[in-house]
């Protein structure tokens, strides 16, 4: 059948408009006509639901489009400084919930579409109140839902729909039982939110030393070292999907999605809308002693310590990083950041002990990892895995932080199911084509047992990130 779609605006370079809900699902395609001359047909798949969750950086990840239900005439929008509690009655917006059976060229009547829905707040199932189009604006859908009372609080807690079967985009949401601004051990602190709420902006420096441990493919060991220093305005702070990769909370995952650069098909652009923030000089250089010697590299960016893994990496000699006592410096600082001294305890890195059964990755079963080791008190375990198809030229990963002392963690397959099936390709350093499928177990120090304070910044931290990766299919 063909039918014409409900315009609703159209610009020099945009046109929007509703897909009719008559319109079946299956293979389609869709053309556009401007004075008397149509476009070439360009293909499409649709689907009876295919829900997205509007986002604040408006490439569907991060933070959601979400208001925290206060009364009638008070509905914020979730953020960071804005929080939600446990079983307060939130407003989510999104497009995509299914069709309907009344007259789309009017006002959308309020009513429950008949679409099996879940919402999924840190993997648990929310109670739903209302799941229909908004009363107010054609095309968008509206469902209010009520955060579970044991969900996790944090400031970037795990969102998703599930829609007649399919997954949405996963986002976030901010959730604390007091006060006003969300915490997290592994990013921000009550404090540092209510310094950019009040202050407009949050000065941080954050210093990694972190190890790569290869385990197939090019199997070796890869030190480096990285430090920035940037002013994060906090309408930046607001939409980005975190500062840090594990600032989730404990027992959740979440999924980003992306387009694919073609001449590199294993990056994907992980926090969309982060150019906000601005460059701090703290000095030329930073000095780093460790039991290994002394290194030192240029403020601002990274470095490479030790090890290599040829041909990705290049060859850089014998590993820096091993345990023992680690301490760093900025000099005499510079007019922005006075001079500091920050000490680190770089313990045995833990080991993943399940990878050798891992060669395959099945997209529609749960995936157990597990590991042992390392400093259970100080650190966090973040669980990444990546999967980008060339072909599409679509990429997704997936993060899941858990505590180090559980020894285990669960990946749900709702999660795998988001990541598509991977591809081959020559990674960007040259030499054999590799399955664009990652995963990979990271042994990470808890960001608030390393802070430091020093003049010009409102927080400083020194940490370490020590990475077991292997190449895997997706499938």
């Amino acid at each position: 059948m063909t039918a014409d779609a409900i315009m609703i605006y159209t610009s020099a370079g945009q046109v929007a408009a509703i897909l009719p809900s008559r319109i079946p699902a299956g293979e389609a395609t869709i053309t556009v006509t401007y004075n008397n001359q149509t476009s070439a047909p360009v293909p499409f798949r649709v689907a009876r639901s295919s829900v997205g969750v509007f986002t604040r950086n408006q490439a569907g990840s991060g933070p959601g489009i979400v208001q925290n239900y206060v009364s009638a005439t008070d509905q914020p929008v979730n953020a960071l400084t804005e929080v939600a509690r446990p079983s307060q009655v939130m407003i989510l917006w999104g497009t995509g919930l299914g069709p309907v059976d009344f007259d789309e060229t009017r006002a959308p009547e309020v009513r429950n579409l008949d679409v099996d829905l879940d919402v999924l707040v840190a993997g648990k199932s929310a109670r739903v109140l209302y799941k229909g189009r908004s009363p107010q604006f054609p095309g968008i859908d509206q469902i209010n839902f009520e955060i579970p009372a044991d969900t996790p609080e944090g400031c970037h807690v795990p969102l998703a729909l599930r829609a007649g079967g399919v997954v949405s985009n996963f986002t976030t949401i901010a959730i604390a039982a007091r006060g006003r601004v969300c915490s997290d051990p592994n990013s921000y602190s009550a404090a540092d939110m209510e310094t950019a709420r009040s202050s407009g902006w949050l000065r941080l420096t954050l210093i990694t030393l972190s190890k790569l441990n290869f385990l197939n493919v090019f199997p070796g060991v890869w030190d480096q070292a990285n430090s920035r220093s940037n002013r994060w305005p906090h309408a930046t702070l607001l939409k980005l999907n975190r500062i840090e990769t594990y600032a989730l909370p404990y027992g959740t995952c979440t999924v980003v999605s992306s387009g694919l650069d073609p001449n590199d098909p294993f990056d994907i652009t992980e926090n969309p809308g982060s150019d906000g923030s601005s460059g701090i000089d703290g000095g030329a250089a930073l000095n780093l002693n460790g039991p290994r010697g002394s290194k030192q590299w240029q403020n601002g960016g990274g470095t490479d310590l030790g090890g290599g893994i040829p041909p990705i990496s290049g060859s850089y000699g014998p590993e820096y990083l091993v345990p023992g006592v680690y301490t760093v410096d900025n000099g005499n600082g510079s007019p922005n950041i006075g001079p500091y001294r920050a000490t680190l305890t770089l313990p045995a890195p833990p080991i993943w002990t399940n990878h050798s059964s891992i060669t395959a990755v099945n997209r529609s079963q749960d995936l157990t990892v597990t590991w042992s080791g390392g400093d259970t008190a100080k650190e966090s375990v973040l669980i990444y895995g990546m999967s980008t198809n060339t072909n599409l030229g679509v990429g997704s990963l997936f993060a899941c932080v858990e505590r180090s002392a559980a020894g285990r963690f669960t990946i749900p397959a709702l999660v795998l199911s988001a990541l598509p099936v991977s591809g081959t390709a020559i990674p960007p350093g040259g030499g054999q084509s590799l399955s664009t499928g990652i995963l990979q177990v990271n042994s990470a120090s808890i960001r608030e047992l390393n802070r430091f304070q020093v003049q010009g910044l409102d927080a400083g931290s020194f940490g370490y990130v020590m990475s077991n990766r292997k190449f895997v299919g997706y499938q």
